[in-house]
């Protein structure tokens, strides 16, 4: 059974990577950051078996890549 902590921790940075590429969309923000903070909170879902969450995260970790010409990523 997952921890409720992860389960909290995950949306919160989730929320933080959209923060974080939201603002690098109009400064020169730290993509890298965004991304990192997505994809650590996409392995809390899938480790918890949120595959709601999963593909919310995915979502935006998409967006990123998109955005940095990352396609096969």
């Amino acid at each position: 059974m997952p921890w409720p902590r992860d389960a909290v921790r995950a949306k919160a940075l989730h929320t933080l990577g959209v923060l974080i590429y939201r603002h690098a969309d109009y400064t020169a923000g730290d993509w890298a950051a965004a991304r990192a903070r997505l994809a650590e909170s996409l392995a809390l879902h899938r480790r918890s078996g949120d595959a709601a969450g999963a593909a919310a995260v995915l979502q935006d970790l998409g967006r990123v890549c998109a955005e940095r010409g990352e396609w096969a990523a």
